[in-house]
């Protein structure tokens, strides 16, 4: 066997050297560099605006180990107005060929944002379902959910996106921060195809939680109409369709401030708080077309124009003669009432001497005075409620399918109080169809 010449031994083992180590190391270090160029990172917040739809920033882009990514410092913003929606300090994103895993830290949601962010799952949900499209799961430790009611931690989040031949599924369960013993809440979002029009159903149980009533805010306004503290507890099914929702809803909403709910949408006051019981609801178009609740609330001050408007067109009668101040302390508000298609019916059960007692103030101790009796005409029309809300007006609107569709594309005046709201109770002529 011939001997390798010397410097044959030398040219071989510095190929080697360069084939098995300088090589290789040079392109770690080189995928190293470039995957911390700023311009990386701008490609990465541009691959992430084209998956939600909306403004990302990042502050940097790291990675931890092979096939994992960390986001750090990612805001997620309103594509036309640039007002922050979501922040998150760290996000790390992985797959193991089977599925997305999202481990988010230190997550902050604006309340104000949330019909913006409900509108990214709808998209989400809308996407026709591709090979690649992997299931997408995202955890979180805490949230925090910026209010006008103040901030509201949430603990233990669990989020799931999925598709089937059938239906695309996202769901959410969490729970909040000093209930860890309670149940999570779960909410679930399914977007079913095939159906002329596809529709959205949605599902909301929130065991025993309290969840803030803003965070219906996709929804509904129901900061505007509740106040900022109002919070709800039950179930809700619905499907949301072209014509309108569709479902029910059964459950509790308590801390209603009726400031907001008449005072600053009417020219009567009402002020304190209120809970709400809602045994079952049905929606049927938008519109709420069966249901039977009742109502606490007190005490609080009503207005005078307020309690003789209600009183006349729902005719309720009262135990004694109504004062001439403006303006009347009452103790307690309680009744149940049951809408359905024949109009409302009323049970009176806030406490005093008469029966059938719906408001209740105090005149001097020991003597409870009902300013509301139950009407013994039962059932009243809904349409009465907007008589004693709505101030007199000259123009009369037939109450039907087909003028609620013109009110709602054409001009209409403005809400202005009468000049003697306080003084005299105003009528509203509204007539039903006949």
């Amino acid at each position: 066997m011939s001997k390798i010449h010397e410097l044959t031994r030398r040219q071989i083992c510095r190929a080697a050297f360069l084939i098995a180590c300088l090589l290789p190391t040079t392109a770690v270090l080189a995928w190293g560099v470039t995957r911390r160029l700023p311009g990386r990172v701008a490609a990465h917040a541009t691959e992430l605006e084209r998956a939600t739809g909306l403004h990302v920033t990042l502050g940097n882009v790291t990675y931890p180990r092979p096939g994992a990514t960390l986001y750090h410092d990612l805001v997620l913003a309103d594509p036309e107005t640039d007002a922050e929606m979501l922040r998150c300090r760290v996000l790390e994103a992985a797959s193991d060929g089977q599925q997305w895993l999202l481990r988010a830290s230190q997550v902050e949601v604006e309340a104000a944002q949330a019909p913006q962010l409900w509108e990214t799952v709808e998209r989400q949900l809308r996407q026709a379902p591709r090979d690649d499209n992997l299931p997408v799961r995202a955890v979180a430790w805490e949230l925090t959910w910026h209010g006008p009611g103040g901030a509201q931690t949430i603990t233990d989040l669990a989020a799931r996106l999925m598709s089937t031949e059938t239906d695309r599924r996202a769901e959410l369960s969490f729970q909040l921060a000093g209930e860890s013993n309670a149940e999570p809440v779960v909410v679930r979002a399914t977007r079913r195809r095939g159906e002329q029009p596809s529709t959205t159903n949605i599902t909301l149980d929130t065991s025993n939680s309290f969840l803030p009533a803003n965070i219906f805010g996709p929804l509904v306004d129901a900061g505007g109409w509740l106040g900022g503290h109002a919070r709800f507890r039950g179930k809700l099914s619905i499907d949301a369709r072209r014509a309108g929702w569709e479902g029910e809803l059964t459950g509790q909403l308590d801390q209603i401030d009726l400031d907001a709910l008449v005072t600053a949408h009417f020219p009567h006051t009402l002020s304190g708080t209120a809970e709400l019981r809602v045994d079952h609801a049905r929606l049927r178009g938008g519109r709420l077309v069966e249901a039977a609740v009742g109502i606490t609330a007190g005490p609080g001050v009503v207005s005078r124009s307020l309690v003789a408007s209600v009183a006349d067109t729902l005719h309720l009668a009262a135990s004694a003669p109504l004062l001439a101040e403006p303006m009347l302390n009452f103790e307690q508000m309680a009744f149940e009432v049951t809408i359905d298609g024949d109009g409302m019916r009323f049970l009176g059960v806030a406490p005093a001497e008469a029966r059938g007692a719906m408001l209740v103030d105090v005149p001097r101790p020991g003597v409870r005075r009902a300013l509301w009796l139950q009407p013994e005409q039962q059932p009243q029309p809904v349409v009465a409620v907007l008589r004693a809300l709505v101030p007199q007006s000259e123009m009369q609107v037939p109450a039907n399918p087909e003028s609620e569709w013109l009110i709602r594309h054409l001009p209409v005046p403005p809400l202005v109080a009468p000049a003697e709201a306080t003084a005299r109770p105003p009528t509203v002529h509204l007539r039903g169809p006949r």
